[in-house]
């Protein structure tokens, strides 16, 4: 049995640092459920995924979820590490990309049993049809809406994947 969990976590408004108290509320809130069922699952076959408002390094991730990179010794691995340490995100703001998306998988999708996560799958999809091409918003998807005017968009985020792999025994 695979448990999903879609997040959409509060924003940033205000300042990253005065609104930290509530995604850290929703972190607390989502680990409690985790725990919850960590009892009733052997193992647990966690999929957390969605836009957690929080960088892979911010306090609601690192230290209250403990999702960190793979190791031996990490329940939960953040899959966007790799590319965050790389300079990628998902979100552009002030002339800076945001790792704000991101996909959380328990440690038993790398036990070679049953589903396994591809390593190094984990991406960012970029596609040219909603991507801007050029000018101080190059990389970054086209929103739906700028400046509260209807634009033709998508979202304000880039969509994150990552792709598993299904073993039969």
């Amino acid at each position: 049995m695979i448990d999903f969990f879609v997040n959409h976590w509060p924003s940033r408004r205000g300042g990253e640092e005065r609104s930290q108290p509530r995604r850290i509320n929703a972190a607390s809130t989502l680990l409690r459920y985790l725990d919850s069922l960590n009892t009733v699952r052997t193992p647990p076959n966690f999929v957390i995924m969605g836009d957690f408002n929080d960088e892979p390094h911010n306090y609601s991730m690192s230290n209250i979820l403990s999702a960190s990179e793979y190791t031996d010794n990490s329940s939960l691995i953040n899959l966007a590490w790799d590319i965050y340490n790389q300079g990628e995100g998902t979100l552009l703001y002030q002339n800076d990309f945001n790792m704000l998306d991101q996909i959380i998988i328990s440690k038993s999708f790398k036990d070679g049993n049953g589903i396994d996560y591809i390593d190094n799958s984990f991406e960012i999809f970029r596609d040219d049809s909603f991507i801007y091409k050029d000018g101080k918003r190059k990389g970054s998807i086209v929103p739906s809406f700028e400046g509260g005017k209807y634009i033709g968009g998508y979202a304000d985020h880039l969509p994150v994947v990552a792709k598993f792999l299904l073993i039969k025994n």
